[in-house]
């Protein structure tokens, strides 16, 4: 019995090692602008392992973050927000209105991987290109 419960463990890390080993290329921490905003919207979107993402945003005196889950399927990026943070100026509570009142679509990207530190997001035909932070 003994035997079997250590076979069994030996073949549960293995399962884990492999699973580690298909990394996700768009886990990490992205510069760049925002493709949905002006061009002097820095952005930093945080794309973590369990599928979640955080998009922080600083445009006009504003910071935003936008936090939800993500899905990459080949080139198809789909980031459905779930909650957001403003601060900064009345702008910022205009966000939070619209936000409360939005449906919290899913917004689907085309991704481009031109390295392991670079990609490009294009949505709706606006594309920019983000740079890996870390």
């Amino acid at each position: 019995m003994r035997m079997k419960i250590l076979h069994l463990l030996a073949w549960t890390v293995l399962a884990a090692l492999l699973v580690g080993c298909s990394k996700n290329p768009i886990v990490g921490t992205w510069e760049g602008s925002d493709p949905t905003m002006p061009t002097t919207a820095a952005a930093t979107f945080q794309f973590d392992g369990d599928g979640t993402y955080t998009t922080s945003v600083t445009i006009q005196g504003m910071s935003l973050a936008v936090k939800g889950k993500y899905t990459l399927v080949e080139k198809t990026l789909t980031m459905t927000p779930e909650t957001l943070e403003a601060s900064g100026n009345a702008l910022a509570e205009m966000a939070k209105d619209a936000f409360a009142k939005s449906e919290k679509k899913p917004m689907t990207s085309t991704v481009e991987f031109k390295d392991n530190d670079q990609m490009t997001l294009t949505v709706n035909g606006a594309t920019t290109t983000l740079k890996r932070k870390s």
